[in-house]
């Protein structure tokens, strides 16, 4: 095992390498020749042999030449055991060593903290998923904010808060404009109709996406009941300052001996939670508490290891007596909730650990499916690249269509559709500034401005600058 295939697992995201993966795309000697090269010239040298390794001890298992895949991972698991650094998992689990690595009955390799950390969120999601044996029915308010509509298909929105009102967790994915966060606020106001004194936390990754989420919050609360709209939160909060930061790295003041006072928490853009950050925040959860996540499976991926909202959501599996709950709410789910809403998911018998958990919102209230901006990203979403570039180039929609250019300044035709793409724009900026010349734009903005400050990028600070006196 080379160090540079379990660094191109775990900068890839990962928090495991599967052996079979080192023996992908032929011989295995061939694949510890070419992954160091490649991570060599991209890390200036940082995976030189150690000292005492030669080049050929450190790109080339010498008794992996020749190997079959079958004997190749049997052999590489025997030795990775032998090696006094790697454990098997059950060994890990019961806490009778301390190995960096840990190899567990699938032939995944982890470092030690990541399989204890994927462990930890795994038990922590499955003790909170189980719904009542009988589902609960929802307030009359549901209704009100989802009445019955003429469309054939379901109302995924309704059909979503439904299904979070069931247990305490609750994972929801869907795209932009899939009404995310008219779901939370409709979530909100039934739970609040029935519990007025629930304390309810909001949070996200990074303190832009927790702003947004507020705002876009306030704005769906409008058509909600004075009463209600008074109860709902007033503040966002990054994750890492909902669970309090401390000195220590890596260390917060809320875990689960000193949990957050919350009954429900919403996480937006929670496909950017790591492995080690989604751990730390489940755990400093009330186990009484809702946890509701609100994310796209499909965009957003952590910057560190671990695609947590994306394993979560990966599949959508309902129990019977949910499938008929949620149909007697929505006669439009019946079909939709027996058969997969993806073609590469199946529903299985409802024996999943989430089962009941997960809701995708795949109607987007932004733009028609059958308009050009929906059929591209239908296409993107199913991966048919060929097919969405072969109808792009017919012009068919003239929202969304290729233009050939492949210079390196933009032609004729891209700087006209640029243009016409920024015109409104740009009339804003001249009625809000008045008549701009542009001679006297250019000046202004390549003047020898001092420094910006520290709190202001250079470009706003000399725009600012700019725009105190116009000249005419």
């Amino acid at each position: 095992m080379r160090r540079a295939g379990f660094a191109l697992a775990t900068s890839a995201g990962h928090v495991c390498i599967p052996l079979a993966a080192l023996n992908e795309g032929g011989a295995a000697g061939e694949i510890t020749r070419e992954v160091p090269t490649a991570f060599a010239a991209d890390m200036d040298g940082d995976l030189a042999p150690a000292d005492g390794q030669s080049d050929a001890d450190w790109t080339l298992l010498p008794w992996a030449g020749e190997a079959s895949a079958p004997q190749f991972a049997d052999e590489l698991r025997h030795r990775l055991l032998a090696s006094g650094v790697v454990v098997e998992a059950a060994q890990a689990i019961a806490g009778a060593s301390a190995h960096p690595l840990v190899l567990d009955s699938s032939d995944r390799l982890y470092l030690r903290r990541h399989f204890d950390q994927e462990r930890a969120l795994a038990r922590a999601l499955v003790a909170r998923a189980p719904r009542a044996a009988a589902p609960v029915q929802p307030p009359p308010l549901l209704e009100t904010l989802f009445p019955p509509r003429a469309a054939s298909t379901p109302d995924w929105q309704k059909l979503a808060v439904a299904l979070a009102l069931q247990g305490r967790l609750t994972v929801i994915s869907g795209g932009p404009g899939t009404g995310k966060t008219t779901t939370v606020a409709a979530l909100l106001a039934c739970l609040l109709e029935s519990q007025p004194a629930l304390r309810i936390a909001l949070a996200a990754p990074t303190g832009k996406a927790a702003a947004r989420m507020l705002e876009a919050l306030r704005q769906r609360a409008q058509t909600l009941p004075a009463a209600l709209v008074a109860r709902l939160p007033t503040e966002a909060f990054t994750v890492h300052r909902l669970l309090g930061v401390t000195p220590d790295p890596g260390r917060f003041r809320h875990h689960a001996g000193n949990p957050l006072a919350v009954d429900v928490l919403v996480v937006d853009e929670a496909s950017m939670l790591d492995l080690a950050l989604a751990t730390r925040l489940v755990d400093a959860l009330p186990p009484e508490a809702r946890l509701v996540l609100l994310g796209d499976k499909d965009q957003l991926a952590a910057v560190e290891a671990g695609a947590v909202f994306a394993e979560l959501s990966a599949q959508c599996v309902y129990s019977m007596p949910m499938r008929a709950h949620l149909a007697q709410l929505d006669p439009a789910a019946g079909a939709a909730l027996e058969g997969p809403q993806d073609a590469g998911v199946a529903s299985g018998d409802a024996v999943a650990p989430l089962a009941d958990a997960v809701v995708w919102l795949t109607e987007s209230h932004r733009f028609r499916a059958d308009s050009g901006i929906g059929r591209l990203a239908a296409d993107i979403r199913a991966g048919r690249g060929d097919a969405a570039l072969a109808w792009l180039r017919t012009g068919e929609d003239v929202s969304a269509c290729w233009i050939e250019d492949a210079g390196t300044q933009l032609g004729t035709v891209a700087r006209a559709r640029v243009e016409a793409g920024f015109a409104p724009y740009v009339a804003l900026l001249r009625e809000g500034l008045g008549a701009i010349r542009p001679e006297a734009l250019r000046e202004r903005l390549t003047w020898p401005w001092p420094p910006a400050p520290s709190n202001a990028s250079a470009c706003w600070w000399r725009c600012a600058r700019a725009g105190a006196g116009w000249p005419r």
